[in-house]
């Protein structure tokens, strides 16, 4: 009876030991996949491509006219791994001159538009989507006009905030 008595309380110390394991790793993973988003502070540069090399987009390479390509890159911790995160951006200026940022994502399925310089328009190649300059819907299946990107000017270069 000692042996059994002995035997079953071993068996119940490993029951509980594996048990209080899992539970640690259970609040352990969901401590790492549940962190809070926070509004980033960082901002990274705008980049244009020049000569086959990214450059930092200036304001003053913003013409009135044609719409500048762009793009920006960064790293955004997305639980415990770390995503990068790239948007496609058209750089123009608007009616009054302003400098503005439309993503190149079609509100539709999100593929990328072009512009069409001929046409004073952005184009979507997948479903015949069609965009206005301003972003706005001009024909076509998109629900709503292009993301207008919020940027910030710092020392005559646009940067975006890593979101």
């Amino acid at each position: 009876m000692v042996r059994r008595g002995f035997l079953a309380g071993l068996v119940g110390a490993l029951g509980a030991g594996i048990a209080s394991g899992l539970a640690l790793l259970g609040a352990a993973f969901v401590r790492a996949t549940t962190r809070p988003r926070t509004a980033s502070e960082v901002r990274v540069p705008v980049y244009a491509v020049r000569d086959g090399r990214d450059v930092p987009l200036k304001v003053e390479d913003v013409a009135v006219g044609e719409p500048v390509e762009c793009h920006t890159a960064y790293l955004r911790l997305e639980g415990w791994y770390w995503q990068k995160v790239e948007r496609q951006l058209y750089a123009q200026r608007d009616a009054r001159g302003d400098v503005e940022l439309l993503s190149r994502r079609c509100t539709h399925l999100g593929c990328l538009v072009s512009w069409k310089s001929g046409a004073e328009s952005f184009a979507c190649p997948c479903h015949k989507g069609v965009f206005r300059r301003d972003g706005s819907v001009a024909s076509g299946p998109p629900p709503r006009p292009l993301e207008r990107v919020a940027f910030e000017v710092q020392d005559g270069l646009l940067e975006v905030r890593a979101v």
